[in-house]
């Protein structure tokens, strides 16, 4: 296991971490601020789109931007065919079934279009509520809603974006007296990170723990709330994933900041 970093290394680490993301982000916008204002949980449609933003933002082989451009033109697709969603991907009307399959392959999707359809299917059927229609409610508090919506979303492929969920229905009001420690998300490049770094000693074991820790590091000391967008985006832009530094510290931090 790796060794627990000092509080006064880890509040280092984070700012040096905060300030790169500050310059980073000037040359970098953020593609999630582009689709909040285009989610509207209000309808059934709008949360059916938000169920397959997940699906797609969850498909390894897409990067963030084909993903959002994938499912920008979807929704744009559905709307000049006259098609519904729930015929499509519950799999309703065959013809129509088969122009979404040609569609998903004009617009790059990698994955199988059955396996994204089943998935999709899974999740409606399991979010579904007594009228037929897609929820997102609170339970008796906020962790047990979050484990769960978790539950829920158990083999669909859209799992690990449970906080990714919580985030985006708390920033677009739905859910928005959900604490921001239950709307960290900590990907493979995210786990790393916090375990080189001395944040946590196995970030495998927890995930509700990995979004608390990104939450009081990361964001309570700051006043501008980025949940986990400056671990995910150093992360991954300085290779910690692949990395062969097995421990890392501020000083390592700070040298690849400066790159």
């Amino acid at each position: 296991m790796s060794r627990s970093a000092s509080a006064a290394e880890k509040s280092r680490i984070a700012n040096l971490v905060f300030n790169w993301y500050k310059e980073y982000s000037k040359d970098n916008p953020e593609i999630e601020k582009t689709f909040l204002t285009e989610i509207n949980v209000k309808t059934n449609d709008g949360r059916i789109e938000l169920v397959l933003l997940a699906r797609l933002f969850s498909e390894y082989r897409l990067r963030e931007e084909k993903a959002l451009d994938i499912w920008d033109k979807l929704r744009e697709w559905f709307r000049l065919e006259g098609l519904g969603y729930v015929e499509i991907l519950r799999n309703k009307n065959e013809f129509g079934v088969a122009k979404f399959r040609g569609k998903l392959s004009e617009l790059g999707f990698p994955g199988n279009a059955f396996d994204l359809m089943d998935n999709l299917d899974l999740a409606m059927d399991r979010l579904e509520s007594e009228n037929g229609e897609i929820e997102f409610k609170k339970k008796d508090n906020w962790k047990n809603t979050v484990e769960n919506l978790s539950d829920s979303l158990r083999g669909t492929g859209i799992r690990q974006k449970v906080f990714w969920l919580s985030r985006v229905l708390k920033q677009i009001g739905e859910w928005s007296d959900i604490p921001g420690e239950y709307c960290c998300v900590s990907d493979v490049h995210v786990k790393e990170f916090l375990r080189k770094t001395g944040y946590i000693s196995d970030p495998e074991a927890d995930l509700f723990l990995n979004s608390k820790v990104i939450w009081e590091h990361f964001n309570e000391p700051f006043s501008e709330k980025l949940y986990d967008l400056a671990v995910f985006r150093f992360a991954r832009n300085h290779g910690c994933k692949n990395c062969r530094v097995t421990e890392c510290n501020s000083a390592l931090v700070e040298d690849c900041a400066r790159r």
